[in-house]
């Protein structure tokens, strides 16, 4: 367990170190996150806030982890902890841990600074932990997608000499992103079934919404998290081979 987060640590590290390839896209996902505030203000203005800003961060920031948390996306480093004596199921397991331990606080982070903003002081709690409910699906439907889809990535003029792979690669690229839109309603339903997004304060019937979503996304983390590592004991060398 000690080498396991010690790992953990090693990995964080390393990603903010360059070409921080996550700050990219959080700022990406940041501005796409704003223009979805100012345009729901107006057709929800009655339970949309500044605050869910943070849902939209985790939300869109996870359904990145569908391609970025490639088990073959960074191979050198992949190739670096497999010597270490890691399985390709310990550095899914390692990668998840990081990647958890930067959403997470980005998320709560931006439904902090939106109530400041928007003086909602009453429903920060509210808030932020609507901004962790889509933590567990999308780290599982993550899982899967890595398992099944790996793909080593390398330099473009390396693609473009062979070309066969070319296809193929961009098809696993693309792939993630137009499922994670087919599993948005599978992954967030009662989110949605709830309203637990709408809610105006801690309440009782809050909670209770709060305990049937946040039960439902850890039932996703652990079908494509269990789904994915059955796969990968008896593929796991589809990924060490991996060439293009």
């Amino acid at each position: 367990m000690a080498k396991f987060f010690s790992q953990v640590k090693e990995e964080l590290i390393y990603s903010f170190k360059p070409p921080f390839w996550w700050l990219s896209t959080l700022f990406f996902n940041f501005v796409l996150a704003i223009v979805a505030i100012i345009l729901t203000d107006y057709t929800h203005h009655h339970y949309f806030r500044a605050g869910l800003i943070g849902l939209i961060m985790s939300t869109w920031l996870l359904a990145d982890v569908t391609a970025t948390n490639q088990l073959g996306a960074d191979p050198i480093r992949y190739k670096l902890m497999r010597e270490k004596g890691f399985s390709a199921i310990q550095i899914l397991n390692i990668r998840n841990t990081m990647l958890t331990g930067i959403i997470i606080p980005v998320s709560i982070v931006f439904a902090v600074i939106g109530d400041i903003i928007d003086h909602n002081h009453k429903l920060l709690l509210v808030d932020i932990l609507v901004a962790i409910v889509p933590v567990g699906p999308w780290i599982g439907f993550g899982n899967l997608i890595s398992a099944t889809l790996p793909y080593r990535q390398i330099l473009v003029k390396e693609r473009i000499k062979n070309r066969l792979t070319i296809i193929p690669w961009l098809s696993k690229m693309a792939l993630p992103y137009v499922a994670s839109t087919f599993t948005i309603p599978f992954c967030l339903w009662p989110l949605y079934a709830t309203n637990l997004y709408g809610h105006k304060k801690l309440s009782y019937h809050f909670l209770l919404d709060f305990i049937l979503v946040f039960s439902w996304s850890l039932f996703v983390f652990a079908l494509g998290t269990y789904l994915s590592h059955e796969y990968l004991r008896h593929r796991e060398n589809k990924i060490d081979s991996l060439q293009y």
